[in-house]
């Protein structure tokens, strides 16, 4: 029995809520101090216990400049919620599975993996970018089904306010 090919009805992007890990922004130091003639303590150095972004060579080669870093980094953390917030991208395809058996039909969304860890104060391109990318993957996992997805194709990228044809993405990415 012959059966209707999957349809392809919508393709969009979403923002997903993602949850910040700070642990890449944690810098565990310690000061390293010696005295002089005066019996004054002065830094001289950073002892970097743990860091996911600083090495200790880092600190060896320029302790001021890794120090003012570490500060932004703490600086930065503080302003979570307030300031910046993060979230995740992907895109989403809405398809029409027709039935074999009724005359029913199953409406079913196929989500992308996604991207996530996407700080809100980003430039806006680098968010359009992004949703092309995660776009082209579902395009992928779709191609993947047999579904077809023409060229002119509109997908709506909802995180930058935006619409792109499928031709148009597949020729960035393909």
């Amino acid at each position: 029995m012959w059966m209707e090919p999957i349809k392809l009805i919508k393709i969009s992007t979403e923002r997903v809520e993602d949850d910040l890990y700070f642990d890449d922004l944690i810098t565990k130091y310690d000061p390293v101090y010696e005295y002089d003639v005066n019996d004054n303590k002065i830094q001289v150095g950073l002892k970097i216990i743990d860091s996911c972004q600083y090495s200790q060579e880092d600190a060896d080669k320029d302790w001021r400049q890794v120090l003012t870093w570490i500060k932004e980094d703490e600086h930065r953390m503080d302003c979570y919620g307030r300031d910046w917030y993060m979230f995740g991208i992907r895109a989403v395809a809405t398809l029409h599975f027709p039935m074999r058996t009724t005359e029913s039909s199953i409406i079913q969304k196929i989500k992308s993996p996604g991207i996530y860890g996407m700080e809100s104060d980003s430039d806006g391109g680098f968010f359009k970018l992004e949703e092309m990318a995660e776009v082209s993957i579902l395009l992928d996992m779709l191609e993947s089904m047999r579904v077809d997805t023409p060229d002119n194709f509109m997908c709506a990228l909802v995180v930058s306010d935006d619409c792109m044809t499928v031709g148009e993405i597949k020729k960035r990415f393909h």
